[in-house]
């Protein structure tokens, strides 16, 4: 029997005239990037499609049933929501992972209001009043 080996080169080209390159300036981390640590504190995490920065930050609270605010975007500079992924601890020991909709009275999300920049966590009716932990990924308007 006789392999055959393929070899494969990936040429990039970053042609710094480009519309797509960062529009700011700022001294990546190279020990986490694009790494996976989860931080209250902003990271640099890649570059979006149209060429911002992409960053991610965790945020932790307890849940309320009127809409939980998880942090205002307008004092992050918060521009586009790119994803959102987190847990929420029930008191009677279950984790639940969101986004989930699991019935109506378990069902968790986060959307961001883009009027106000607010980016909420929404929940049933079970999920009230306990601790949740979630991570935003976003790009930022230009200072």
């Amino acid at each position: 029997m006789r392999l055959l080996h393929r070899i494969c080169y990936i040429f990039i080209i970053y042609d710094l005239s480009s519309p797509f390159k960062p529009s700011v300036s700022q001294n990546i981390d190279f020990e986490t990037f694009p790494g996976y640590v989860y931080s209250t504190e902003e990271q640099i995490v890649g570059i979006w499609t149209d060429g911002k920065l992409i960053y991610k930050r965790t945020f932790t609270g307890i849940t309320s049933s009127n809409g939980t605010v998880v942090v205002n975007g307008r004092a992050l500079n918060i521009d586009t929501l790119i994803g959102a992924e987190g847990t929420i601890d029930a008191s009677d020991g279950q984790r639940w992972v969101f986004p989930s909709s699991n019935s109506d009275a378990k069902k968790a999300n986060v959307f961001m209001n883009t009027g106000n920049k607010e980016v909420h966590l929404i929940i049933g009716s079970y999920m009230n009043n306990m601790s949740y932990t979630v991570t935003l990924r976003y790009t930022k308007t230009a200072n």
